[in-house]
């Protein structure tokens, strides 16, 4: 009887073997913050639906409806203020909503355009408030690394979909191509991120060009710095300006 009204010690929990602990529902963790490895997950889940897809009405339509959630789990996991999140939350419905109207008014309208901006908006915002999160991390931990590796991903996912709002507003956008696809613009934009360079893809304009070299050289200043001097730092403390 004693036993059956034990109440839990929450200690002992964080502190017993990991074969000991009590698996958590993924809706619990979902309310937690600093998530980064399902944030990591829902991005690589958000690059392979676009790729299964196509350019179906229906599935452009579930890809906006994702990419906008994936943006807002972005801001929900790294905690910014109510109002914050409230305004982003009311952007990426709307964003969604248009992008997916868009779809059966036909790409190139006035209403495609706008609705790729927002979420490219959102989607560059994002990287962000991750960024401020882990600043704000006392020590460098799994989570961090999961996030700085979060920013890298959602770098590739703004730029895709700041060109995507490129092509929209002026086609074409690649040389050679009038009609390009969302995957089109995903595979070029981490193919310049990554500093691949296949060269199967390329701008048409002077805009298209700056914005690949641009996230050509984020991508490979942010390896090797910011995630080089996190991966090195693991499991130690930071020196805040404070404190000399």
């Amino acid at each position: 009887m004693a036993a059956a009204m034990r109440t839990p010690d929450p200690e002992r929990e964080r502190l017993a073997p990991p074969a000991a602990r009590r698996r958590r529902p993924l809706v619990e963790r979902l309310r937690d913050p600093d998530s980064y490895g399902l944030l990591l997950l829902l991005i690589l889940l958000l690059l392979l639906l676009t790729a299964l897809v196509g350019e179906r009405p229906l599935g452009r339509v579930v890809v906006t409806a994702c990419s906008g959630a994936t943006a807002l789990f972005a801001f929900w996991t790294s905690r910014p203020s109510a109002r914050v999140l409230r305004w982003v939350t009311i952007a990426i419905i709307l964003g969604v909503i248009g992008g997916s109207l868009a779809v059966f008014f036909g790409s190139g309208t006035l209403l495609d355009g706008a609705s790729r901006m927002v979420i490219a908006l959102l989607t560059a915002a994002s990287p962000m408030v991750v960024a401020r999160r882990l600043l704000r991390h006392p020590r460098v931990q799994g989570s961090t690394i999961l996030g700085a590796l979060c920013i890298y991903l959602l770098f590739g996912l703004s730029f895709a979909y700041l060109f995507s709002t490129v092509g929209a507003v002026s086609e074409p956008f690649f040389t050679g191509q009038p009609q390009a696809t969302l995957v089109d613009y995903l595979y070029f934009s981490y193919a310049s991120l990554t500093t691949v360079g296949y060269g199967d893809l390329s701008p048409a304009g002077d805009l298209g060009r700056m914005l690949a070299v641009s996230e050509a050289l984020i991508g490979q200043l942010y390896l090797v710095t910011v995630v080089a001097l996190l991966v090195g730092n693991i499991g130690r403390g930071r020196i805040h300006p404070d404190q000399g």
